[in-house]
């Protein structure tokens, strides 16, 4: 049975997944681009997004197909009892490495920015213990320090942004799609797979007051990703050069 403290709305899943998917791997996407398309790597943040989308519609479907069921207790009459349980211990692994190389990136963005002398694993061990308390209270109460990331970090990467404007080159974006358009929607979807926090959908469909919200509410996690990487991405490189992001 839900709890009234798990129940949460259309808003809260968007800033909830917002916040996962404005991560601190968003600050490495400069210099992986860089590496892999050069100079169109101000061009890959909407071909990203779109290729989201498709999976966004996938999680859209099975929500309503199964509104009040996560994908453990569906799956069993989908793909059967055996594919199913191998399904979930594949589902877990993957969610723990994920949250180790999510706590792992922001404790180094927190240590080079905030704490430089503190150890990671202090950093690390403060964060778990943050996260666990958030999550025994409940599911909202989770949502509502997503508010405060979201609100604080999106601003934040805007504003960090227009004050590099000052030096900017935008000599540095173009020409653009030199070796063709094949090179940018290639890289645009294989980086769709850092947005794993979508996969927060398999379980949190079953936790919304209006389980149809589902999509509305993804696409605006996925605009706001939007934003935050485009604006990282493209402000970096009119300051710095190709090769240098590259290295």
């Amino acid at each position: 049975m839900v709890e009234d403290n798990d129940r949460i709305g259309g808003l809260g899943l968007a800033f909830l997944l917002a916040a996962g998917l404005v991560e601190a791997g968003t600050l490495k996407l400069p210099s992986q681009l860089a590496a892999s398309v050069g100079r169109d790597s101000w061009l890959v943040p909407p071909v990203l997004v779109v290729a989201c989308f498709i999976s966004l519609a996938f999680f859209y479907w099975l929500g309503r197909r199964f509104p009040e069921e996560s994908v453990f207790e569906y799956s069993p009459r989908l793909i059967g009892r055996i594919p199913a349980q191998l399904l979930a211990l594949v589902l877990n692994l993957y969610w723990l490495l994920l949250v180790g190389r999510m706590l792992r990136d922001f404790s180094d963005t927190m240590r080079l920015s905030l704490v430089e002398f503190t150890p990671a694993e202090i950093v690390c061990a403060t964060l778990l213990l943050a996260a666990a308390y958030l999550a025994r209270m409940g599911l909202e109460p989770l949502t509502r320090g997503a508010f405060v990331i979201v609100l604080f970090t999106t601003p934040l990467i805007v504003l960090m942004s227009l004050v590099i404007l000052v030096n900017a080159n935008f000599g540095n974006l173009w020409p653009i799609l030199t070796k063709g358009i094949w090179p940018v929607l290639k890289e645009g979807f294989l980086t769709s797979g850092s947005a794993e926090q979508l996969s927060a959908l398999f379980v949190l469909v079953p936790f919304l007051t209006h389980p149809r919200k589902t999509l509305p509410a993804g696409s605006l996690a996925l605009g706001t990703m939007l934003v935050a990487d485009w604006l990282v991405v493209t402000g970096t490189q009119t300051v710095f050069s190709i090769p240098h992001l590259a290295e």
